[in-house]
This record gives C-alpha cells, sequence and structure tokens, in this order.
C-alpha cells in the first residue's frame, strides 16, 4: 500500500527508494517512468509488474510530465539531451544524465591520456561507452555527439548544454525522457 503523502515510495522495478520521475498506474502502484516504460516493451509489459492487473499501452505511452507524482530535477553542471524522433530536444532523467556526465568525463581524460602523438591520433581500441536507458542499451558516439540503439543501431543526436545556459537553447525542449511538458 501506498501513503497518500508519497513518502514511502519504492519503485519496484529498480528497487530505488526515490523513484524518479515516479508515476502512479490505475492500480495505485508507483514506478519510476523509464522503469515502468522499459517494462512495457518487454513480453509482460501490458501488466502491472506488482499485482499482473492490466495496464493499457495508452496509459504509459500517453503519461506526461503533469502526470508525475514526483520530477526529479538534474542538480548537474550540465543537461544532456537527445533529438527527438519528431524534432525538438527531450531532457534526460536525473540518473541519465549522471550517468552520461561521468561516461564523457571519463571519455575526455581517455581521449588525452590516449593521444599518440607520433600516430597524430586517440587510440581505437577504447571501448565504447554504453549506458542502459529503461530496458534499452545505447552506445554513445561522443566523437559524433550520437547515441545509437544498441539492437536497431538508430542513431539520435545528443547535445551537452551547461544548465544554467538552458534557457538561452534555440531548439524546442518537449520534455524529460518521453515525458511531455505539454499538458
Amino acid at each position: 500500500m501506498v501513503d497518500s503523502d508519497h513518502s514511502n515510495m519504492q519503485c519496484s522495478i529498480c528497487l530505488s527508494d526515490q523513484p524518479i520521475n515516479s508515476v502512479k498506474l490505475p492500480c495505485n502502484h508507483i514506478f519510476c517512468f523509464l522503469c515502468i516504460k522499459g517494462h512495457q516493451q518487454s513480453d509482460y509489459g501490458d501488466s502491472c509488474p506488482m499485482c499482473r492487473a492490466f495496464i493499457s499501452a495508452d496509459v504509459i505511452n500517453n503519461m506526461k510530465l503533469s502526470d508525475v507524482i514526483d520530477v526529479t530535477e538534474s542538480d548537474c553542471e550540465y543537461q544532456w539531451m537527445y533529438r527527438g524522433v519528431r524534432g525538438g530536444w527531450w531532457k534526460y532523467d536525473t540518473s541519465s544524465n549522471s550517468e552520461l556526465e561521468d561516461l564523457y568525463n571519463e571519455w575526455m581524460i581517455s581521449q588525452h591520456s590516449d593521444y599518440d602523438s607520433d600516430l597524430d591520433s586517440y587510440a581505437s581500441d577504447d571501448p565504447v561507452p554504453e549506458i542502459l536507458i529503461g530496458a534499452t542499451h545505447f552506445e554513445i558516439d561522443f566523437n559524433r555527439m550520437r547515441q545509437i540503439n544498441r539492437d536497431t543501431k538508430y542513431a539520435r543526436p545528443i547535445k551537452r548544454i551547461k544548465s544554467d545556459k538552458l534557457d538561452e537553447f534555440g531548439g524546442i525542449i518537449k520534455g524529460i525522457s518521453g515525458l511531455s511538458a505539454r499538458n
């Protein structure tokens, strides 16, 4: 049972005590949005992972930021974003944003430490950075600033913007990780 003030929330998929962008399903169970979105894409995605109640795909596909119980804002110095399929830009959720920033910083260090002045190039045998978002594995190509779905090989542009400069960003920001800011 969930407390009415949501103070005892826990995502039963990732077991986080503080679900990121937590959403409540019609059966009243609470999950991180990306966890339940990833579950939806699995073979059992048409039912709640807790009680097995039927969940229409529309319930999750049509969720908006206004449906989120607790929007988790990133406190990182930089905000990572990806280009949407139909244009515009989406912010990464807090957890993915932090993980991307860490991967980027590690990548930057490796690029500078692997520089071979004799070959005038960087080492090419470095492992490709990967990140798990929802139930999907993505390779991150920081050279070309894009994320590549490991299964489909579909690539989309990504951006890294200083958080305090988001107001000056010229692109349309549609929402956070698939949760539309529009009502």
